[in-house]
């Protein structure tokens, strides 16, 4: 595997829908996991960018590699070398399904990328994805996150009984067992209830 790409392996029939993400994410995020400009520090440890010299790619090495057959970046929008173009031409063949056509994306990120503001996003890029969901599973926007904005899915404990909700002003008391462990008599989430079904909730305590 090519440092960066995700393994097939690892995904199974998810995975032309994760590497379409993938390639969409770091098309929208645009240069910042791509730095060309070389990097100083002045003699203040003040971060100082060189503009004017050719791009450089990250070879693992503190020098880098210097693009010696791109152009000097100053006066170009961000996003705009030869270097760029090429990650971004193989990056939006396989978020558009295609090997025809290429559309140029600049380089600072989303605000730039998706000008066009539809609130259901059906204009984004990452809504091209949606064809890669596999047969038989549950269409694109048809799960939709919860952000528990009211935090009764979190934690160990429910955070109601009986309809009446319990928060960190309730009065909870610990019972004495004939064995003298104390316990607590909340009912426990459910994803924390054994047998474990989810390896992310088995407590390590």
């Amino acid at each position: 595997m090519n440092d960066g790409d995700i393994d097939p392996a690892d995904f199974g029939k998810w995975f032309d829908f994760a590497n379409c993400l993938k390639s969409a994410l770091e098309i929208i995020e645009g240069q910042a996991h791509f730095p060309e400009a070389k990097n100083l520090k002045t003699i203040f440890e003040v971060p100082s960018v060189v503009w004017d010299e050719q791009p450089y790619e990250d070879d693992g090495t503190l020098r880098g590699n210097k693009m010696t057959d791109d152009f000097v970046l100053a006066g170009f929008e961000v996003g705009a070398s030869k270097t760029s173009k090429i990650r971004q031409k193989n990056q939006w063949r396989i978020v558009n399904n295609t090997r025809n056509g290429f559309q140029q994306f600049h380089g600072a990120g989303t605000r730039f990328v998706e000008k066009r503001f539809i609130e259901s996003g059906a204009d984004s890029i990452l809504s091209k994805c949606a064809r890669f969901v596999p047969d038989g599973e549950e269409a694109a926007y048809k799960i939709k996150p919860d952000f528990d904005a009211e935090q009764t899915l979190m934690g160990f404990y429910e955070m109601s009984e009986n309809g009446k909700e319990i928060n960190q002003k309730s009065n909870h008391r610990l019972v004495v067992e004939d064995d003298g462990t104390y316990k607590d008599q909340r009912k426990i989430m459910k994803y924390y209830k054994k047998p474990y079904t989810l390896n992310g909730f088995i407590p390590r305590y």
